[in-house]
């Protein structure tokens, strides 16, 4: 597990150096970055931390980071690279936990190295998100809870469901895996003579989960912001499975592939399962289906057993989900590679076991595809990395062409690099979605700058086509320059108000 651990950090470390990435780019990353040192800023002043639309999982572990490190970049990207690192050695363990005794070594060994080489988590353990400490939180209450089913310790039990809480509050979409590790201990318990007792555990367990939850409610309750914050679910819907243009509420959508088979690719695409191990993940789904390998466990006649409902019902939980939002996001097929992994390790395990006595060659050929498999991942981390560095390298030309375009003390209306604005130049910056015509400053300098296609493109109709169109019918925008397809206007004053977005 130690050297797992190590491995994936070097790599991820190397990663960073490299291409002298700090873990900042696009909106997300410098929203949650911008937040936790705002609630660091208020913890450490005995205050209520303000609002934030995300849930606070993660600048909770950023904040803790800070205690050590302070509250800077490099703490924040350390911080998420531990975590991603240590999905590896989680998912070893998990493996360990889900196998049988003859191959369990081996399938630990490659769910292990897939999750150290795997080039989405890769990218999102430099990347300062939530979504690397999200599958950390989420492997570690899994492994912990066969653990658990093995030695019965309470402590075990106790942890692992901390750890179930962590992973929801730290994203909403495991409240599905929270949904089949409560499930999973049911039926443990179930499975016992004793039933009292380990029945009073599984409400230990839910206990723990909803006091690691309670600060998201009550932070709720002060500031009155969403609870789950999760539009997703709201538009979730089974005909979104094989539609591929949308409205949500990010804008006007056309997708290339149906939502299904774009989440799909999970399973064979070389940023995550290379596809010549596919048919490895096809074994284990065999292998945990089939009743000689779990004899010593009948549920009321029906093979159900923990470790299979674990497992394949996290996957099949997460990409059901995932194939009816309304929104392709490649990065969110993360949440569910940790099992993918883990039955993979099994069906690798199980064909080495085969093999290994009577066709030892066979079982040497294994291990060369196994390893070229791996390979190609580690091969292909630079180029999930490479759309992050290209944003980036866009939002640092951004600043500094606006460093030279701006009157001193302006204040600058735009959206998408706002956050890079405030992290890299003195530049006093506003969101386009904060702007009101009708009490713009008329003693500073103003500017718009705005990339008029994308919003005539993803937001027509919506508040931002709307702010434009209506600064540009009334001659208060005067265009200055244009860069990269972005355009420069000074803002006259105005005194009109827009008519308001529904």
């Amino acid at each position: 597990m130690f050297f797992l651990f190590i491995a994936a950090l070097v790599d991820r470390l190397a990663l960073a150096q490299l291409y002298a990435f700090d873990g900042l780019y696009g909106q997300d990353a410098y929203a949650y970055f911008a937040y936790a040192r705002e609630g660091f800023q208020a913890w450490t002043h005995w205050q209520t931390p303000p609002a934030f639309w995300w849930p606070l999982g993660y600048p909770a572990l950023l904040n803790a980071a800070f205690l050590v490190g302070g509250a800077n970049i490099a703490t924040a990207q350390i911080a998420t690279m531990l975590c991603g690192a240590l999905v590896a050695p989680f998912a070893f363990a998990l493996a360990r936990e889900a196998a049988p005794h003859a191959y369990k070594h081996v399938a630990g060994w490659v769910a292990g190295l897939l999750c150290a080489v795997n080039g989405q988590l890769a990218q999102s353990s430099v990347v300062i998100m939530a979504d690397a400490p999200a599958l950390m939180w989420a492997a570690l209450g899994a492994w912990l809870l066969l653990r658990y089913a093995r030695t019965r310790n309470v402590w075990t039990l106790a942890i692992a469901s901390f750890a179930v809480g962590m992973a929801v509050w730290t994203r909403w979409q495991n409240l599905i895996f929270a949904a089949v590790w409560i499930l999973t201990l049911l039926l443990m318990a179930r499975q016992e003579n004793v039933r009292v007792k380990h029945g009073a555990r599984g409400l230990l367990a839910c206990g723990i989960i909803a006091i690691v939850l309670l600060p998201q409610l009550l932070i709720r309750t002060t500031t009155n912001a969403p609870l789950a914050g999760q539009s997703w679910l709201e538009g979730w819907s089974a005909l979104n499975f094989f539609a591929r243009s949308f409205d949500n509420a990010d804008g006007h959508f056309d997708y290339a592939l149906p939502v299904a088979i774009f989440y799909g690719q999970v399973f064979a695409h070389p940023a995550y399962l290379f596809g010549i191990l596919t048919p490895l993940f096809v074994v284990g789904v065999w292998r945990m289906n089939s009743p000689q390998q779990h004899r010593q466990v009948v549920l009321r006649r029906l093979e159900l057993f923990p470790k299979t409902i674990l497992l394949l019902g996290w996957i099949l939980g997460m990409y059901f989900f995932l194939a009816g939002i309304p929104y392709e996001n490649f990065r969110f097929s993360l949440g569910l590679f940790a099992p993918i992994a883990v039955v993979t390790g099994i069906g690798g395990g199980w064909v080495w076991e085969k093999w290994r006595a009577r066709e030892r060659l066979k079982s040497l050929l294994l291990l060369g595809w196994i390893g070229v498999a791996l390979l190609v991942m580690l091969v292909w981390q630079p180029r999930v990395l490479a759309p992050v560095l290209d944003s980036k390298a866009r939002e640092l030309a951004h600043v500094r062409w606006l460093e030279t375009q701006l009157l001193p003390n302006a204040l600058v209306y735009t959206m998408s690099i706002d956050g890079a604005l405030k992290t890299y130049s003195k530049i006093r910056v506003e969101n386009l979605w904060n702007m009101d015509p009708a009490t713009l400053p008329s003693d500073v300098p103003t500017y718009l700058y705005a990339d008029t296609n994308n919003i005539d493109s993803q937001w027509r109709g919506r508040l931002p086509d709307q702010l434009v169109r209506g600064l540009t019918e009334t001659n208060f925008l005067h265009p200055l320059d244009t860069f990269e397809g972005w355009t420069l206007y000074r803002v006259r004053d105005c005194t009109y108000r827009v008519l308001d977005c529904e």
